[in-house]
């Protein structure tokens, strides 16, 4: 991709495109509007490549990036039509992935330090990272400020962190 060749793009599309269709379906519920994301995203990628210049986007960077437009393009669908009720409940359809699987003690972990939290910040962190919610949606949820959602989430993930890193 630093030498901004096609096939490079290609390989990358191969290995990233099905989870970040399924995260944006998961989040967007229309398959036209996610592919609209996935290119996007793609398109981005590309044109950020220069000979000699950026590597390779990570994966991390790509779902990133497909989750925030996606988000972006939820947004601008809800200000056209807020009272979508399939905007709100969102269903997770599988998705295929070529990571491999967690190991069963980092799932385990996982799903302490989730059980630790308190009710809400669990709550407001599964809405938005499970259900690609926006924190105004999940303050609409779970009737907070929006400004409580955001600070509940940051509180919950630094305390995630600290348990699965400690």
């Amino acid at each position: 991709m630093a030498d901004a060749d096609p096939r490079a793009l290609a390989g990358l599309y191969d290995r990233y495109v099905r989870a970040m269709y399924g995260l944006a379906l998961r989040v967007l519920q229309d398959h036209g509007d996610a592919e609209t994301v996935v290119q996007a995203v793609f398109s981005r990628a590309w044109s950020r490549m220069r000979p000699g210049g950026s590597p390779e986007p990570s994966a991390s960077w790509l779902l990133a990036a497909t989750r925030r437009r996606a988000i972006e393009q939820l947004r601008a669908r809800s200000a056209s039509s807020p009272d979508d009720p399939a905007v709100v409940a969102l269903p997770m359809p599988a998705i295929a992935d070529e990571r491999p699987p967690l190991p069963a003690e980092a799932i385990s972990r996982l799903r302490a330090a989730l059980a630790a939290l308190p009710p809400i910040e669990r709550t407001a962190i599964e809405l938005a990272a499970l259900e690609g919610m926006t924190a105004v949606r999940i303050a609409e949820r779970i009737e907070q400020p929006p400004e409580t959602v955001k600070t509940r989430i940051r509180t919950g993930l630094l305390t995630l962190r600290e348990a699965l890193t400690g």
